[in-house]
């Protein structure tokens, strides 16, 4: 980052105007070491041929947004695709320095939002760590709520630990 770099960030945190995006990057970080969308699509899509459909078109076995539509069509997103085929122990694992940056910044409302495209837990986790009272939130209306206590984080493909059946494929029950 170069020190113009730098002081545009200061001056935005300081005048209350920055907001954080994040998405799969973060959480792939050690030690959190999660999957990729790919790699998720991949071990969802090779569990299901295995043990469901072997004939499954193979051109869904990377692209985790068209296996999602896949089992949107036949109606199984939540019971087959979400309960069953997520590898959810694969998202359990030790938050990273991203994550407690992130935390930090919306404990302190150092930042005005976060916006997540992750259903991991793991800034929550670095939140409650630090010994804060924080949700994360699917909705405008849940950010609000939670607004008096924190720096809202937005969660908008789900959270795993708010509506797990809802992950993946939240943008259906996305409001802002």
């Amino acid at each position: 980052m170069t020190p113009a770099d730098s002081a545009r960030l200061l001056a935005s945190m300081n005048a209350g105007r920055l907001v954080i995006l994040c998405g799969a990057g973060l959480s792939m970080a050690p030690p959190s070491s999660l999957p990729s969308a790919w790699k998720v699509a991949g071990m969802c899509f090779d569990e299901y041929q295995l043990t469901i459909d072997p004939l499954i078109d193979p051109a869904l076995r990377d692209d985790l947004e068209a296996l999602a539509e896949h089992f949107v069509d036949l109606n199984t997103l939540k019971p087959v695709f979400i309960e069953h085929l997520v590898p959810w122990q694969e998202f359990e694992r030790p938050p990273n320095r991203g994550h407690a940056a992130v935390a930090d910044f919306l404990i302190t409302k150092t930042v005005v939002a976060g916006l997540s495209s992750n259903y991991d837990k793991l800034i929550e986790r670095c939140a409650w760590d630090y010994g804060a009272d924080f949700r994360g939130s699917l909705d405008g209306v849940q950010a609000t709520v939670a607004s008096h206590k924190h720096a809202p984080l937005l969660k908008f493909h789900g959270c795993s630990h708010i509506d797990r059946g809802s992950t993946v494929w939240a943008p259906l029950n996305c409001t802002i």
